[in-house]
Formats: structure tokens, sequence, C-alpha cells
């Protein structure tokens, strides 16, 4: 995996428009849980970040006659 997928924390929540400390306070609380490196700092797969916030599906209506 390319190191362009991998987010610190202040990439990760510049990415999603937050600020640091909002994306610490979601990890500590479950909402988005962080990877962590041997050494206990945070990351973020941006792909992981993509599909949860930015991916929606369509919803398709059907139009009845």
């Amino acid at each position: 995996m390319s190191n362009e997928y991998i987010l610190t924390t202040g990439k990760a929540a510049a990415f999603l428009g937050i600020t640091i400390k909002t994306l610490q306070n979601w990890d500590n609380a479950g909402v988005l849980p962080a990877r962590r490196t041997p050494g206990g700092r945070r990351y973020y797969l941006r792909e992981e970040l993509e599909e949860r916030f930015f991916e929606r599906p369509v919803a398709v209506v059907k139009k009845e006659d």
C-alpha cells in the first residue's frame, strides 16, 4: 500500500474538514477508531475515510404510471 493512502491524524482531519481534536475525540469515543502504529500513533486509511464519508448510495425511486 502506498504511503499516499495512509493519513496521519493531521492529514486525515484536513481531508475531512475537521479539527485534529475532533478526530481524536471520535477515536476516543469509538465513533471513528484509528489504526495505530507499533509506537501508538494514530493513522487512517484514505480509502476507508472515502467509503465512510463520501461514497453515498444513490436511491432509486420507481415512478408510478
